[in-house]
């Protein structure tokens, strides 16, 4: 890998599956099991669109996946 850069902000679900390689499937599971919070990892917009933050979901890897379930 070199000097790739990418953007860490909102994108469209179907965006973000294909830069990650992520399924809609997945991610909604990823929602329904609490590790993706909602307003935090996704959020569904005005337009019903879903959209996922990609900075966020790389932080809850580099992270380990810890405490995505600790917001109640």
């Amino acid at each position: 890998m070199g000097n790739e850069q990418f953007f860490t902000g909102w994108v469209k679900l179907r965006k973000y599956c294909e830069v990650s390689g992520e399924t809609p499937s997945g991610v909604h599971a990823k929602r329904r099991a609490g590790h993706f919070i909602d307003g935090v990892h996704t959020k569904v917009a005005d337009d019903g669109n879903l959209y996922v933050h990609i900075g966020a979901v790389q932080k809850w890897v580099s992270e380990g996946m810890k405490g995505s379930c600790q917001q109640a």
